[in-house]
């Protein structure tokens, strides 16, 4: 009896973690969808890390079942090329370059450093700053 409680309030305190990464195409009011996606690749890119004890090195290694399953969209947009992912990142700074939208080198946009900090840059400032 003791154990089955004990699973209910592990389930129930884990329920609120998977709904925030839940991949819903959805982002919050004060969010871009791009930026959605951006946190959503961290938290991809951190679970493999801690499954697997190393960084993720192409995309068929978050293609998986298990990735798919709970971010499909995001995993969608990964696969026809909306973000570009720096594989084989292990720094888990704000220096470290994790993510970015396709057009950021040229047009600017979202990108994702290895801490989980999302920002927008100019086009200028990711050749400035950014070297994938």
């Amino acid at each position: 009896m003791l154990l089955e409680k004990k699973v209910w309030l592990s389930l129930l305190l884990s329920l609120p973690l998977f709904a925030a990464g839940c991949g819903s195409d959805r982002p919050s009011s004060t969010e871009s969808r791009a930026h959605a996606d951006l946190r959503e690749i961290h938290e991809i890119y951190a679970l493999f890390i801690k499954q697997h004890q190393k960084p993720p090195t192409q995309m068929s290694d978050l293609t998986q079942r298990q990735y798919e399953g709970v971010y499909p969209a995001t995993i969608q947009r990964m696969q026809q090329g909306k973000y570009v992912i720096v594989w084989g990142v292990t720094e888990q700074d704000s220096r470290t370059l994790l993510a970015y939208e396709k057009d950021a080198p040229t047009q600017g946009g979202g990108v994702l450093m290895a801490d989980g900090t999302v920002k927008d840059v100019t086009a200028d400032e990711f050749k400035a700053n950014y070297k994938p």
